[in-house]
């Protein structure tokens, strides 16, 4: 889960602090005091249109890591239906006037909850110091401008502070731009099935490594897609790589599984439309697992390819292919017998569920399942899959009946893929190696400021120490495919949406280059002068999840690398191509 910080909730504004402390403040008139509170009563009331009456149009808005914010983005951030306020106060540090135009230095502190889905919620609070840019148009005070210096956020038991970067002066600039062109390797297409030199940093990053993570910035980012894909087929050619795990259930990665193995019609698009987590559904996921079928085709007396979906999220479609996989046992069967009937809107209601005998009886019933499962003599066909499926059944129940507290449920999942990605390996494919395809903040190796839970990188990092290596991918700005924030929009599904362009000394805009991508070695990054200090403070990257509001922050913060061994940037994201409908 990703935590805006509470100034993009609130005022989300200002001109540089030090701008403000370099002058003498002055009082602050009674007529701005009056448009602060209400604004303040606007935004307790969700009232968007009367706080929207509170900015020019072309207002200027920028988040805490200098990224711009739109103001429809900052709007959205406010919706009733996903933010509410129990407490807003508002303290007004000082002003700086000129004319019809007035700085003010405010400070706020805020308490509420955020519903990041339907059924689920957190409470959350937090302190933010920005600074307001006021003009007088038409004799009434408007915001201008606007941009945080400051914010604190408490929730789910953890404090993220996070603080404007200081000014960087043109000579640090040049030096880390320099330093960094220096240690980037370009990467001259995005093509999966180029082959060149430009990936021979692969060798030295899956040196030793059972599993490496592939993230990604967004759920619907082309480039990333297609460059996961590059980066597997070379671990597949190059290093003997063989299993591709996926952040989906294990139904769907079995199904896709039989696909790439050459049984059923060779169609691509209808075994890629077997995902159950719809952002895989692109053509850029059917190139890859394309390429996977004609790889086993044709692979001779080399090792087959696999996938595998280490997700917890669909117990029905876990109990049918335990059902199909069962052996005629009268333990296991009776066990399944209560389970098959329960639809996938069952588990999904569980949260909301208040009679605690009847999940009770349902636990039992899983732990029943598990048992039997557990009981089967050594040498029946496919234990292993029975034994790892019914354990998905058991953390998909858990993770359902959490998911009112999302932090909690989000804590529950990635333990689970962790524990599935642990297991697949252990079991089901011992002594082979695999690229796990998620988001970026699930395959990092330690979580990002926001991300109240430990992740599905950082269990593995903890199991497997250097035998798990995690790399990240991020972008300088253009558009993602994501189903808005918006509850009146998320019919629409996965739309385009643009982003807010990278801060001009950001990461992302710094490492940009001819090549319309290139990779960076982390540990290189920290250990050279330049960059020492800026690389072990934490670094804002790609960070867009399955929902987004357009022209909203697009990244977070993370000690890079301690997060990630190696990180791809490209200049530009386009969205994801859909598989086309039939």
């Amino acid at each position: 889960m990703k935590i805006l910080p509470l100034t993009a909730l609130l005022t989300l504004s200002l001109a540089a602090a030090q701008t403000t402390q370099a002058q003498t403040t002055q009082p602050i008139p009674a007529e701005l005091r009056a448009r602060y509170e209400a604004l303040r009563d606007a935004t307790l009331k969700g009232d968007l249109q009367a706080v929207r009456a509170f900015y020019l149009p072309d207002a200027r808005l920028t988040d805490v890591n200098g990224q711009p914010l739109s103001l429809n983005a900052a709007l959205e951030a406010l919706n009733p239906q996903v933010v509410t306020f129990e407490k807003l106060t508002y303290e007004l540090r000082g002003a700086v006037l000129s004319g019809d135009q007035a700085t003010v230095q405010v400070w706020q502190r805020v308490e509420g909850k955020v519903t990041p889905l339907p059924g689920t919620s957190q409470a959350f609070g937090g302190d933010a110091l920005s600074e307001d840019l006021w003009r007088k148009v038409n004799g009434e005070w408007l915001i201008a401008g606007s941009r945080a210096l400051e914010s604190e956020t408490r929730i789910a038991g953890q404090v993220i502070r996070q603080r404007a970067p200081a000014p960087v002066s043109d000579t640090e600039l040049v030096a880390r731009r320099a330093a960094l062109a220096g240690l980037a390797r370009p990467l001259s297409t995005l093509d999966p099935a180029a082959r060149n030199a430009e990936f021979s940093w692969l060798g030295e990053l899956v040196k030793g490594v059972r599993v490496l993570g592939a993230g990604e910035g967004s759920h619907g980012t082309a480039e990333h897609f297609q460059l996961k894909d590059r980066v597997f087929r070379e671990l597949v050619r190059d290093h003997g790589f063989t299993v591709l795990a996926l952040e989906d259930s294990y139904a769907s990665g079995d199904a896709v599984d039989r696909y790439v193995r050459g049984e059923g019609p060779d169609d691509a698009d209808a075994a890629t439309a077997q995902l159950e987590i719809g952002v895989w559904q692109t053509q850029e996921v059917r190139d890859l697992l394309r390429w996977m079928r004609a790889y086993n085709a044709a692979r001779g007396d080399r090792p087959e390819l696999r996938v595998v979906g280490i997700d917890m999220q669909m117990p029905t479609t876990s109990v049918a292919v335990l059902t199909q996989l069962a052996p005629q046992n009268p333990r296991l069967q009776a066990a399944l017998a209560p389970l098959r009937p329960l639809e996938p809107q069952f588990w999904f209601a569980l949260a909301e569920d208040k009679d605690e005998a009847r999940y009770a009886r349902l636990l039992g019933q899983i732990t029943e399942l598990r048992r039997a499962v557990d009981a089967l003599p050594a040498g029946t066909p496919q234990r292993a899959q029975l034994v790892h499926l019914a354990e998905t059944v058991r953390q998909g129940a858990t993770f359902w009946r959490g998911l009112a507290d999302f932090s909690r449920a989000n804590l529950i999942r990635d333990a689970a893929m962790g524990a599935n990605t642990r297991s697949a390996f252990d079991t089901l494919f011992p002594g082979q190696r695999g690229m796990l395809w998620a988001h970026n903040f699930h395959v990092s190796k330690v979580p990002a400021q926001g991300q109240t839970y430990a992740n599905l990188g950082q269990h593995l990092a903890r199991a497997w120490g250097g035998a798990y290596r995690a790399l990240g991918f991020s972008f300088a700005g253009g558009e993602v495919r994501a189903v808005s924030t918006d509850p009146a929009k998320q019919r629409e599904g996965f739309v385009p949406m643009s982003l807010s362009p990278a801060p001009e000394t950001s990461l992302d805009a710094l490492i940009a280059s001819e090549a319309p991508a290139a990779y960076l070695n982390t540990a290189q990054a920290l250990a050279t002068p330049a960059l020492r200090g800026w690389f072990s403070a934490p670094l804002g990257v790609a960070a867009v999840g399955a929902t987004y509001a357009p022209g909203s922050t697009s990244y977070a913060n993370v000690n890079l690398p301690q997060a990630f061994d190696g990180m791809i940037f490209v200049k530009r994201s386009t969205a994801t191509k859909l598989l086309e409908k039939r």
